[in-house]
């Protein structure tokens, strides 16, 4: 699946998590501008585009023909912003 072009798409979205993943896990601890960065990069990745490539223009389909993904949508866009 990792090499299979139907799913490439994820890749954007894997590598947000693992590098979430990563981050969480850090004896460091996570600082303030790196939880920043990261709220960022997932409400930007969550942005829909229906002329964009890749995952958010397959986000942009699966909102416009599933009324789930759009409640989903909705729930995860106000979480991100009480992160803020």
């Amino acid at each position: 699946m990792l090499n299979d072009p139907w799913f490439a798409y994820l890749h954007e979205l894997s590598e947000l998590v693992v590098l979430i993943d990563e981050t969480l896990e850090s004896k460091d601890g996570v600082s303030t501008e790196e939880a920043s960065r990261l709220i960022v990069q997932a409400r930007d990745l969550l942005t829909p585009a229906e002329q964009g490539m890749g995952f958010r223009k397959h986000y942009f389909e699966a909102l416009q023909r599933d009324p789930d993904v759009v409640i989903g949508h909705g729930e995860m866009m106000r979480v991100l912003s009480s992160l803020v």
